[in-house]
C-alpha cells in the first residue's frame, strides 16, 4: 500500500504491508492529516480511497469540575480532553506537579477516586491522560483538604417529652458535618435518632424510665467516636394548658 498525507505525493509502506491494519509512522503530535490510500499489484497503483483525517497525538488536557474528600480518598469529575485519534486507556494523577501516578486499575472515565491520602491534609491535584500516544497535556491544578474523622460530640443539653428525650451537642469545629447520631440505652434495649442540626431528637421511648445517651457525628471520613454518655434521663408527659393552680396541686408534697 501507498499512502498521501497531501491527496497528490504517495509514499509506499517501508516495509511492503498488504494487510489491514497498517501502521503511518513519523507523523507530529497535535498535527491533523488527510489520509488517502492506494493499492500496489503487478500492474501498478490502484485508485486511491477516499480521505480520512486523523490528529496524531497525545491526549488534550483535561478540565476538572470539582473534587469531593472521602475517607483518605480525593473523587475528582472532569471533563476528557480530545483524545486525537487514539482513545484514552487511562489517567496520571499527581500531588506535586512534578511526579504522576497512574491509577491502577486503570479507569478512563469521570469521575475518577485518588486514594491513599492522609486525612487533614491540603492538596494540589492534576491529571493527564494516557492514550496509545503517550502521555497527553496536565489539567490546571485543584486544591482540597482531606475531611478528618469528626471529635466526639459533647453534649451541652439534655430536655425530654413525651416518649422523647431531646440532646443538644456543642460545635466542635470538625469539617463538614452531615448528620448527627443519638442512641439512648436502657438495659439492654437502644433507641436512635438522627439529626442534621445540633439538636437531636429521640423518639419511641417509654415515660418514666430513665435512658442513657450518647451522640456521634458523621462526615465525609466517617463516623466520630460516642460523646461522654449522659445521666439517665428520664422522658415524662407534660399536660399542655392546664391552670397553673392545677399543675402545683399536683406537685406540691402531700405536706403542704
Amino acid at each position: 500500500y501507498e499512502y498521501s498525507l497531501d491527496g497528490i505525493n504517495y509514499t509506499a509502506l517501508d516495509p511492503a504491508d498488504a494487510a489491514s491494519p497498517i501502521t503511518i509512522t513519523g507523523l507530529t503530535n497535535g498535527t491533523e492529516y488527510s489520509i488517502t490510500l492506494r493499492a500496489l499489484n503487478g500492474n501498478g497503483a490502484g485508485a486511491a480511497s477516499a480521505s480520512g483525517s486523523v490528529t496524531a497525538g497525545a491526549p488534550d488536557a483535561p478540565t476538572i469540575d470539582s473534587i469531593v474528600s472521602g475517607n483518605g480518598e480525593a473523587i475528582i469529575t472532569f471533563i476528557p480532553g480530545a483524545d486525537n485519534g487514539s482513545s484514552i486507556t487511562n489517567y496520571e494523577y499527581s500531588l506535586d506537579g512534578i511526579n504522576y501516578t497512574a491509577l491502577d486499575p486503570a479507569d478512563a472515565a469521570s469521575p475518577i477516586t485518588i486514594t491513599g491520602l492522609t486525612n487533614g491534609t491540603e492538596y494540589s491535584i492534576t491529571l493527564r491522560a494516557l492514550n496509545g500516544n503517550g502521555e497527553g497535556a496536565v489539567s490546571g491544578s485543584v486544591s482540597v483538604t482531606l475531611a478528618g474523622l469528626p471529635t466526639a460530640p459533647q453534649i451541652i443539653n439534655t430536655d425530654y417529652g413525651d416518649e422523647e428525650i431531646y440532646l443538644t451537642v456543642a460545635d466542635n469545629g470538625s469539617s463538614l458535618i452531615t448528620s448527627y447520631t443519638a442512641t439512648c440505652i436502657y438495659g439492654i434495649t437502644q433507641y436512635t435518632g438522627t439529626s442534621t442540626t445540633s439538636r437531636i431528637t429521640v423518639s419511641g421511648l417509654t415515660n418514666g424510665v430513665g435512658y442513657s445517651c450518647s451522640v456521634t457525628a458523621t462526615n465525609a471520613a466517617g463516623t466520630s467516636t460516642p460523646s461522654a454518655t449522659s445521666p439517665p434521663i428520664v422522658p415524662k408527659y407534660i399536660p399542655v394548658g392546664l391552670p397553673i393552680w392545677l399543675l402545683y396541686e399536683a406537685a406540691k408534697p402531700a405536706s403542704l
